[in-house]
């Protein structure tokens, strides 16, 4: 009896000592990031205000993979913001949302313009396009700014006249 429970002391020591010595995984998106991107799409983004807690953390969890799978490539000015990143990749996740883990994946670069832009191949300036064959969303982030700031455009809505910081980009 006394083997059997030197044994199991034996055991259990090792068990810990071997469970202490693997590392801890990171957390596939830090908490901080999280509760920055929650801010900002409840004070700027109408769709994820109306959802229930239920589907805010589906969405949530669907905007977090987006950013992550995605590079965010700034044309014409300063790195691309959290806030920028937060309200492309929710647009791209609520056009989406209700269908089963839709992530867009054939889309690996978002290019972001602070106006609109002229485009070499229709030799017109633009707010937005996708282009497949180089794998890329293109948007003017003031049209986008403005398309969510229009409480009279169909194409995007803000809720008691909150309006999205377009910093220096006005």
């Amino acid at each position: 009896m006394t083997f059997l429970l030197a044994l199991f002391l034996v055991l259990l020591i090792g068990v810990t000592v071997f469970y202490r010595s693997i590392p801890t995984p990171q957390p596939l998106y830090p908490l901080v990031k999280v509760r920055e991107i929650e801010g900002i799409l409840a004070r700027y983004f109408p769709y994820y205000q109306q959802l229930p807690m239920s589907q805010k953390k589906i969405f949530m969890k669907r905007v977090m993979h987006f950013i992550q799978q995605k590079q965010f490539i700034p044309r014409g000015f300063k790195p691309v913001t959290l806030e920028m990143k937060a309200m492309i990749s929710a647009s791209a996740v609520q056009l989406t949302f209700g269908l089963p883990e839709v992530s867009l994946s054939h889309f690996r670069r978002i290019l972001i313009y602070s106006d609109d832009y002229y485009s070499t191949i229709t030799r017109r300036y633009h707010k937005g396009e996708v282009n497949p064959r180089l794998q890329a969303i293109v948007l003017s982030w003031r049209s986008f700014v403005e398309g969510y700031a229009d409480v009279t455009d169909a194409r995007g809505a803000t809720r008691n006249g909150a309006r999205i910081r377009t910093g220096e980009y006005d």
